[in-house]
């Protein structure tokens, strides 16, 4: 039913035309349905076990005949909606609802109710109806989002280019404080990096299993960038674009073109004397879901999809710097320099990307994250999410540090199969206690059905741990889940699950050093040491006093780049659109699939 309002779609983005779409628009109506702890509308609470929240007014069939309706209680989360003139038919109906499975939205009676197909028919009807307000609303708040977000990234290229022409050194900023001038809030500046204490050491190469990696760079894919490619060449035939400059203004040719020079490269990396080095081990995993497919008249089949690697969090992060960082600019003048935090200890939910790697955008939790601050509006009606818990699963980052030197992925679900310890040697590299460095997030070792772990399994609580006790979960989770993840059959067998747990799940092993005496560019918030000289410091979380939540506020984080340019702080901000309008895009696909009815969706 969607190809007829797209046609020609075949070739669009994968042999499966909506496959990348489908998958980001699954994953974020997942993130928004499940992860509320409770959804009021109007004093009525009707949470949903599998998909979506269904607001009262909006899913009664036939208005004309629920005059004088009335709540007769919640049983097991399903609202039960009752006719005044029905109380003789009670016990009925209680018998109607327990007969009904307990994976249904919601149950609707009035006073033509009859048998029990056409209780299940109604349902049916008002789950359909339901979702697709759901799936259409966020379809428009993605693409509301994206414009909001590309305008403001454009204004921030501006200001970069504008903070470089400014040609900031120390001296034209201690001269601003003798004048009585406020400082900027965030400048350009451009030296030496030096320190005053010992070299520090980058860790990969000097571990076994990671030392013959050193040098290779091998990023996952970015689904948004390759949405907003497709759509930029035209392969939706317009049809998708249409759709998002009607709503927003923004055409095709108002996003830019990067060339993708980041996501496979090899670097040439000289283990000499360093003043910093940085490692990230994030955890990659599998996006698992039901698809419903036609298979012969009135009939459907099950499919199940598992697209490998697709979801990701930050296992490990941690930081060597040298004592005294510092800058020199290039008159000569220091200023020192004061990195933000490297630790995953505090996290409540992903927390942001590590800013010394430069990573694009984490746009999906952007999204969220803004429609916890404004909530979302179906239908006319306005659902407040600020109680929506913390997104745990995002994107696989996209990094394009030029100090990046080793960027892959392990062959296995367990890591480094040539070497078990390599984690536990990294730690150490890194001057961090065996315990309790390393983050046990479940969901990212569990085939999750929205919200709910798999029957059985055992290792559900969210803690730090230490890397031995991170690779027993992690072995013991799999074997949980291939025993009785509903993802599974009837497109795989069991016995297949084991041999594609190495393939959809995986460590992803990161790390950074910056040799002593770099010429860099950096991006910082300058103030007073208070002895006569300048701090560089970590920028205010958004500009101007905005809540770094609403997209439309402009936010730096501190930055170091490799060379006198700022080259690649632009590109990061062109990518930064490219995903904006990757996530409108899909934005688009989703109102045209709600049209449609949701067809495919798995209840």
């Amino acid at each position: 039913r969607l190809k007829a309002h797209v046609p020609h779609t075949q070739r669009f983005l994968t042999p499966n035309p909506f496959y990348l779409m489908s998958q980001v628009l699954l994953a974020a109506l997942g993130i928004l349905c499940t992860r509320c702890a409770t959804l009021k509308v109007d004093s009525s609470l009707l949470p949903e076990e599998h998909a979506f929240f269904l607001l009262q007014d909006r899913v009664l069939l036939e208005k004309s005949t629920v005059a004088n309706k009335e709540a007769a209680g919640l049983h097991h989360g399903n609202a039960l909606l009752d006719d005044a003139g029905l109380a003789s038919k009670k016990a009925a109906i209680a018998n109607e609802e327990a007969a009904v499975s307990h994976h249904t939205n919601a149950l609707l009676t009035d006073a033509e109710l009859g048998a029990k197909n056409d209780v299940s028919k109604k349902k049916r009807e008002a789950s359909n109806y339901g979702t697709a307000a759901v799936v259409a609303a966020l379809g428009v708040a993605m693409m509301s989002f994206g414009a909001v977000s590309i305008r403001r990234s454009k204004r921030e290229i501006q200001q970069l280019k504008e903070m470089e022409e400014a040609e900031t050194t120390c001296e034209k900023l201690l001269n601003k404080l003798k004048s009585g001038e406020d400082l900027p809030s965030v400048v350009i500046i451009k030296g030496v990096l030096s320190s005053s204490g010992k070299d520090v050491k980058a860790a990969s190469p000097h571990i076994s299993g990671l030392s013959a990696k050193v040098g290779t760079i091998e990023q996952p894919k970015n689904a948004l960038i390759e949405i907003a490619r497709a759509a930029k060449r035209g392969d939706d035939d317009g049809k998708f674009s249409s759709i998002v400059e009607k709503e927003t203004g923004l055409k095709p040719g108002d996003i830019p073109d990067v060339e993708d020079d980041f996501t496979s490269r090899k670097v040439d990396f000289k283990d000499a004397g360093c003043v910093l080095s940085e490692i990230l081990i994030s955890r990659l995993s599998v996006f698992a879901s039901k698809e419903k497919k036609d298979d012969g008249p009135h009939r459907k089949k099950i499919v199940i999809k598992r697209s490998p690697r697709v979801h990701s969090y930050n296992v490990f992060h941690a930081r060597n710097v040298s004592d005294g960082l510092h800058l020199t600019d290039l008159q000569g003048q220091q200023l020192s320099l004061r990195l933000p935090d490297a630790s995953i200890g505090n996290l409540v939910g992903l927390g942001e990307p590590p800013s010394l790697f430069l990573t694009t955008a984490d746009t999906k939790t952007e999204f969220f994250n803004w429609l916890r601050k404004d909530g979302l509006t179906i239908q006319g009606q306005h659902v407040d999410l600020k109680d929506m818990p913390p997104t745990k699963l995002g994107d696989p980052l996209t990094m394009l540090s030029q100090f990046i030197f080793m960027d892959f992925q392990s062959e296995t679900d367990l890591g480094i199969k040539a070497n078990n310890k390599a984690l536990d040697q990294l730690c150490s590299a890194y001057d961090r206690q065996a315990s309790k460095q390393f983050l046990w997030e479940p969901t990212g070792f569990y085939d999750m059905n929205q919200s709910k772990f798999p029957r059985g399994a055992t290792l559900c609580t969210r803690e730090l741990v230490s890397a031995e006790e991170l690779l027993r979960r992690a072995n013991k989770a799999a074997e949980e889940n291939n025993k009785t993840t509903e993802f599974c059959e009837p497109t795989f067998s069991r016995g297949q699950l084991p041999r594609l747990r190495d393939q959809e799940n995986c460590f992803r092993f990161s790390e950074l050093a910056i040799p002593r005496d770099s010429p860099v560019t950096i991006l910082a918030r300058p103030e007073p040491d208070g002895k006569g000289g300048i701090n560089l410091v970590p920028p205010n979380s958004a500009e101007n006093g905005k809540d770094v939540a609403d997209p439309d506020a402009e936010r730096y984080r501190l930055r170091i780049l490799s060379g006198y340019s700022i080259e690649n702080l632009l590109k990061q901000r062109d990518l930064n659109i490219m995903q904006y309008y990757g996530l409108a895009i899909v934005g688009a696909f989703a109102t045209l699939w709600a049209a449609a009815g949701c067809p495919g969706l798995s209840e």
